[in-house]
């Protein structure tokens, strides 16, 4: 929850302090930079900074991020809404893929601190491009409506 509330207090500012450009670029690079830095903070063996400090977690967050930046502007959503179905469904297929791999997805486990909390902040973002779909698919809307994704 930190980590949200930190990125929330600098993110409005960057927002108005740069142009939509170069805040798309700040979001690329902080998602590429919290892997990088995840694999540097996992080659000195600290698995547990890797997992809880800041700037390895702040790819999710600024995944959202993007997707909203990039939206507002009608080219790269049309893009987005098109990438959304297939990148879910690659995503979800990857996670059975990586959970038959390591079955209880620990945090302290190599591939889920790596490219394992990169592969949910990409799948979900392809979720949230597939609920941007006007209309939304009937199997999302009937999760939202149950009360299932809201627990």
């Amino acid at each position: 929850l930190t980590i949200e509330e930190q990125f929330y207090l600098v993110w409005p500012w960057v927002v108005r302090t740069f142009a939509p450009s170069s805040a798309i670029r700040i979001c690329g690079l902080l998602v590429v930079g919290a892997l990088g830095l995840r694999l540097a903070w996992l080659a000195v063996g600290d698995w547990e900074g890797a997992y809880r400090f800041t700037f390895t977690r702040v790819d999710a967050l600024a995944l959202g991020a993007l997707i909203a930046l990039l939206a507002r502007e009608a080219r790269w959503r049309a893009r987005l809404l098109r990438v959304g179905p297939p990148g879910l469904a690659i995503g979800l297929a990857t996670l059975v893929l990586v959970f038959l791999a390591v079955p209880r997805f620990y945090p302290s486990d190599w591939l889920v601190v790596t490219f394992g909390h990169t592969l949910l902040a990409l799948t979900f973002g392809c979720l949230l491009l597939v609920g941007l779909r006007d209309p939304a698919p009937a199997w999302l809307s009937a999760c939202l409506h149950s009360g299932w994704m809201a627990s």
